[in-house]
């Protein structure tokens, strides 16, 4: 397992957390410990550095933060070997929590849209990446894509992404 992210201290966090979670009476624990590495890297130079390696990558919550999801995940695919598995997931920070939606939640929704767009990021980009991976042309196949709601703890099925949809937005 290699755990890629551009914050060092974020790294040095999750690596802490994997010692706290080791016991020292645990063989296998320990093993573990030794087969996960932490790297600071840009997931845009993931592809570069690591080509046809991964069997599985996962880029969770990180495509509304960067300013070219398609590049991000085009250099994961680039890491796959063949007949991997890419998992992107990732929100739209648009939703209201309240019905009607309070006057202070939608302040507060437009200051994060405008901080996220000041720093390169787009909160409202979890809803497409089913167009970015379509962006990728014959790169990907078997796109299976889904949008859940959480709804009391239990994620609600809304519907599938389309295909045949050519519209990416920033």
């Amino acid at each position: 397992i290699t755990a890629v992210d551009t914050d060092p201290d974020l790294l040095a966090t999750a690596q802490q957390r994997l010692l706290e979670a080791s016991s020292p009476s645990s063989i296998e624990q320990n093993q573990m410990g030794e087969r996960i590495s932490f790297l600071e890297l840009q997931g845009e130079q993931v592809g570069t550095k690591f080509p046809n390696y991964f069997d599985v990558v996962w880029i969770r919550f990180v495509v509304i933060h960067v300013p070219d999801p398609v590049s991000l995940i085009s250099s994961a695919m680039q890491s796959l070997v063949s007949g991997g598995t890419l998992f992107v997931e990732d929100i739209d920070g648009r939703g209201e929590i309240n019905d009607p939606p309070w006057m202070a939640n939608s302040w507060l929704r437009r200051c994060h849209e405008e901080a996220s767009l000041s720093l390169g990021a787009n909160i409202q980009r979890g809803s497409h990446i089913g167009r970015y991976l379509h962006c990728l042309g014959s790169q990907v196949t078997d796109i299976q894509c889904d949008t859940l709601v959480p709804l009391f703890g239990k994620g609600v099925k809304l519907r599938p992404w389309c295909p045949s949809s050519s519209t990416v937005l920033g």
